[in-house]
């Protein structure tokens, strides 16, 4: 159960990184056309 939950964490986390990347695209920078290569991994 505590996997279980630490996934549920992760995924939170991760949506909120992809919500601030989109945010932060839309709002920056309009001409990017995959945000996704932006990140900082």
């Amino acid at each position: 159960m505590s996997q279980l939950s630490q996934l549920q964490q992760d995924l939170i986390y991760l949506k909120q990184q992809l919500i601030e990347i989109e945010m932060s695209s839309q709002t920056t920078s309009q001409n990017v056309v995959n945000p996704v290569e932006t990140l900082p991994f």
